[in-house]
């Protein structure tokens, strides 16, 4: 018997050679999948003795538009087509990666061995599907999606019949063909394990598309996050650090697998937190890089576990300071709300106030509000806020009467964890760290102990804070608006206020009229009240009768415009259904109206509603044997109101 191949051959020869020259074969020797090819290749209308000049790219630039646009699956399968070279060194055989097109992508092997193979078209650029190509195993691989090998004369042109190919389809995570990866070699070479290599070295790519497309998915699912993520090995080497934390580096990005202390130099070093807890929560660092201002990072970092419930890294979430307390502030509310066109009115000084606070708000000018109770500081502090560049930041009010002398530091600049008995774990940021980039009011300034005076006057001159318990020098850009109800030059006299100080916190100085001075005002704000607190309130809309204005004329108002407003709330909520607000409102239930003498009546036979509340809450506090709770209740006001009125009244209950 001769060569077993040969004996293969020249029956496939035959078959094919029939096929040619009378359009049939012997299909019990021609492998049906071969014979339908072969009939498609007829119907195409190709020679099977003469090359096809269209199959291979003649362009360089439509050549290089191909490769380009493979580029994703030509850099994947080049590691495996190396493996490939070294498995086929020196054998005959030649490996060559298509695109789903059917274009020759990449080609290894025998450097003598590809030139010669050029002559039969198996080069960069060559078009090997099915109805330029004839019948090939890519071609086949193409069009069936399953691995194939044709030896010898399946080929459809005579010019390959000296060789065998064998390919196997690659395809992407969708199960989508995306290419396809051959071996040739001489028909002499055949052998069933070559097929076998190529589905390995194709299902190996396959894998390693997958895991590149899964790593770069989790990557921009990484870099997509708000927050600075680092994922580290054992050794706290960087594996990898997205996007937002790359501007803080220390080194280029090529440099980045190595220790995290070398990457991001902090304040206390990041690599020390982590050598004594593996798992930490909102550390405070500050970075140290060539920017010119240094950043505060909020850091927490978790251990990474693998199946077997061995720590194999760790992962690093980070956020900037700022970003937290903006977040922070808008869940608590420290934002402002009013603006200049919320402040209303015509008088002549009041104008003049709201149009020195518009030109404050251009500027980072510290501004001290002067004014009565209830003439609506903190309106000018808010709209002072929204008109300037801090819009967009915190802000941030502190009454400084209601905040014991002994909590005031920490409360104002924070504290770290373990500076006193009783502080949280973590610690905690004061005021400035939260009102960062934004407006710090401070009320009531007049009752600042001048201890605190001290130290906040250090702030206002350099700009930076420190916790308590902590070293760490932190710079603040905050804004400070002031307020006061009193005197503060008298103050200053007296020495309750410190002379450097009260210069730091006026550079402008606004002095709110009270509402007794510009009673013109009074109609258009009783209006708005009545608009406003009648749909917080859920009420329809209700008129003001011309005696009802007259009456609000006729009073002083000592608590200006927040006392106008909880008479008119008191007198929609006792009108009922009736449609006009009229001086009988006025007089139905605590606060009464305001004194007024009415034709008929003497004026000792009307109370003020000062004197009103203030009887009311005596009999109150006597009625629940002086339980400000209950009082409270029973005056059905908040125990903070009635606290903050018994401290207006200044009188005491007798026993």
């Amino acid at each position: 018997m001769g060569d077993p191949y040969e004996v293969m051959r020249e029956a496939y020869y035959r078959e094919w050679k029939a096929f040619v020259e009378k359009g049939y074969c012997n299909d019990k020797i021609i492998r049906p999948q071969t014979l339908d090819s072969w009939t498609r290749c007829r119907d195409y209308g190709l020679n099977p003795l003469i090359r096809n000049p269209n199959a291979v790219i003649e362009d360089d630039k439509k050549l290089e538009e191909v490769l380009s646009s493979n580029k994703f699956l030509i850099d994947l399968a080049k590691p495996y087509m190396e493996i490939l070279a070294q498995v086929v060194d020196e054998t005959g055989f030649i490996g060559f990666l298509a695109s789903k097109e059917g274009y020759i992508l990449h080609i290894v092997g025998d450097p003598v061995l590809i030139k010669s193979a050029e002559n039969g078209f198996v080069r960069i650029g060559e078009i090997r599907t099915e109805k330029l190509a004839g019948t090939t195993a890519v071609a086949l691989c193409l069009t069936t999606r399953q691995p194939v090998q044709i030896f010898s004369a399946e080929h459809y042109h005579c010019f390959y019949h000296d060789w065998t190919c064998s390919a196997a389809p690659i395809c992407d995570e969708y199960g989508d063909l995306i290419g396809v990866l051959n071996l040739s070699g001489n028909y002499r070479l055949i052998h069933k394990h070559t097929l076998g290599i190529v589905i390995s070295l194709a299902k190996a790519i396959e894998h390693a598309i997958r895991l590149k497309l899964t790593n770069t998915y989790l990557h921009n699912c990484i870099n997509s996050s708000e927050y600075g993520m680092i994922i580290l090995d054992n050794k706290n080497n960087i594996k990898y650090m997205n996007k937002h934390l790359l501007p803080y580096r220390m080194i280029t990005a090529d440099e980045l697998e190595k220790p995290i202390g070398e990457v991001l130099v902090s304040e206390p070093p990041l690599g020390n937190l982590l050598e004594s807890d593996n798992t930490f929560f909102e550390k405070s660092i500050v970075i140290k890089n060539s920017a010119p201002k240094r950043v505060t990072l909020l850091v927490n970092t978790k251990s990474v576990i693998d199946n077997e419930n061995q720590v194999i890294g760790k992962l690093i979430v980070t956020q900037e300071k700022k970003d937290v307390h903006r977040l922070v502030n808008r869940m608590v509310g420290a934002y402002a709300s009013f603006t200049f066109d919320n402040i209303l009115g015509s008088h002549e000084k009041l104008l003049q106030v709201i149009e020195l606070a518009r030109s404050a708000a251009e500027t980072n000018a510290r501004v001290l509000i002067q004014g009565e109770s209830g003439t609506g500081k903190e309106l000018f502090a808010q709209a002072i806020h929204n008109a300037s560049k801090r819009r967009n930041g915190p802000f941030i009010g502190i009454n400084c009467s209601a905040i014991p002398s002994e909590l005031m530091e920490s409360e104002i600049f924070g504290y770290n964890e373990g500076a006193f008995s009783g502080a949280k774990k973590g610690g905690m940021p004061g005021k400035f760290e939260l009102a960062e980039g934004g407006t710090i009011f401070l009320d009531e300034i007049d009752s600042m102990p001048q201890a605190m005076q001290i130290k906040l006057l250090r702030v206002l001159e350099e700009n930076k804070i420190t916790r308590i318990g902590g070293n760490v020098v932190m710079p603040t850009n905050v804004r400070i608006i002031a307020a006061s109800g009193k005197n503060l030059e008298e103050l200053v006299r007296q020495g309750h206020i410190r002379l450097d100080f009260y210069y730091r916190i006026n550079t402008i100085i606004l002095d709110i009229p009270p509402l007794r001075n510009r009673k013109a005002d009074i109609p258009l704000l009783a209006d708005y009240l009545a608009n406003m607190l009648g749909s917080r309130l859920g009420l329809r809309k209700k008129l003001l009768s011309e005696e009802f204005v007259t009456c609000l004329m006729r009073y002083d108002w000592p608590g200006n415009v927040r006392e106008l407003s909880n008479v008119i709330e008191r007198a929609l909520i006792v009108s009922g259904e009736a449609d006009t607000l009229t001086t009988n409102h006025l007089r139905l239930g605590p606060p009464p109206s305001p004194k007024v003498v009415m034709p008929g009546t003497e004026q000792n036979e009307i109370k003020t509603l000062k004197e009103v509340e203030r009887e009311a809450i005596i009999n109150a506090l006597k009625h629940t044997n002086n339980n400000y709770v209950a009082a409270a209740q029973l005056l059905g006001i908040h125990r903070n109101t009635l606290y903050n009125k018994f401290k207006e009244n200044e009188f005491k209950l007798s026993n």
